[in-house]
């Protein structure tokens, strides 16, 4: 047995106490620090696909033409042409 917890890794959380193992943070999202029980979700504007990402350098901006308003998205698919009347560079 273990003399003490060892905390979880970047890119990785547990969310639980008393487990065995950290998680890997989920396509989404990442975590950039050691010891956390969430990952953060990525910023809108784009996506980020890799799950166990230990930073938000994953991140990948939308398509110049589309957008994306919601944060921890995990593929382009989020992306979303512009309307009539409006662009996005």
């Amino acid at each position: 047995s273990s003399k003490s917890c060892i905390p979880c890794a970047p890119g990785q959380y547990q969310d639980l106490a008393g487990q065995a193992s950290c998680l890997l943070c989920p396509a989404g999202s990442f975590s950039s620090d050691v010891g956390l029980a969430a990952c953060e979700p990525c910023p809108s504007g784009g996506f980020c696909e890799e799950a166990g990402a230990a930073t938000r350098m994953v991140w990948e901006a939308c398509r110049a033409g589309t957008y994306n308003q919601e944060e921890g998205s995990n593929s382009s698919l989020a992306c979303l042409p512009c309307m009539l009347g409006a662009y996005s560079p």
